[in-house]
């Protein structure tokens, strides 16, 4: 799995790029990673489900839960935990599917 997110945040600086570090499979068994946490555990329950508990040392740190809707159009996921500040967060997040450029 690749990651790609771009955005600013609320103090307007921008962020994005490719999540790298992590190798992870859908079989419930936790892979080694870097930063916010030191290994990760992805579970797919259903087709248009995915969930991950990242851990560091052991403990869960972050929970995220990702929804596609029934047309695919768009895609809304929950991050829930604490950031690498030790910071509680909450995210919600919802991504529009858009037509490529052409």
């Amino acid at each position: 799995m690749r990651h790609l997110a771009r955005g600013s945040a609320v103090a307007g600086q921008a962020f994005g790029g490719v999540a790298k570090g992590i190798k992870a499979t859908f079989d419930r068994v936790d892979s080694v990673g870097k930063k916010v946490a030191d290994s990760i555990m992805l579970t797919h329950p259903d087709p248009d489900t995915l969930d991950a508990i990242l851990k560091r040392n052991g403990h869960v740190v972050q929970r995220t839960h990702s929804v596609i809707s029934p047309d695919g159009q768009t895609r809304t996921q929950t991050v829930t935990g604490t950031n690498v500040q030790g910071q509680k967060i909450n995210n919600v997040v919802v991504l529009d599917r858009q037509s490529p450029p052409t």
